[in-house]
């Protein structure tokens, strides 16, 4: 490129590298399994359906149960509860909302997001078990604390 590259992005490039090769390709690895582990089965634990039939680890996709505003769900945990999660693009806006669990993430990143998630949905009047998100998860990231 005739032009000045990113510099800022070549410096977060090295320090991710730097990581992976202080912790290893495989284990981080197996440490996005966990996370994503951990994110589906909180998210099931509530109720909530996966978008996908197979899904990733680094990413979970969840369908918006009905009877809820999948965009008042999202703005609610970004406004209120500080918890980004993503919505979906158009044309599928509020039929459901991603957790990401990739790059610099850990088991309380995911045990927060669930925190705002159960929040949020008793803020939209969705009906579960109080807490049981946060347990379920927590539970699967406690037998696999690195």
């Amino acid at each position: 490129s005739p032009w000045t590259p990113a510099i800022s992005l070549i410096i977060q490039q090295q320090e991710a590298l730097k990581i992976i090769n202080q912790i290893g390709l495989d284990n981080l690895i197996t440490h996005h399994r966990i996370l994503g582990e951990a994110t589906r089965a909180g998210i099931q634990s509530v109720g909530l359906e996966l978008l996908s039939k197979r899904p990733a680890n680094i990413l979970t996709a969840v369908k918006i149960p009905s009877g809820i505003d999948g965009k008042t769900l999202v703005k609610t945990m970004q406004e209120k509860y500080k918890a980004y999660i993503a919505g979906a693009q158009d044309p599928h806006k509020g039929e459901f909302f991603r957790i990401a669990h990739l790059g610099y993430m850990d088991g309380f990143d995911i045990l927060t997001a669930f925190s705002a998630l159960e929040m949020a949905l008793e803020d939209v009047g969705y009906s579960f078990q109080k807490g049981v998100s946060v347990c379920t998860a927590k539970e699967i990231l406690k037998e696999n604390w690195e």
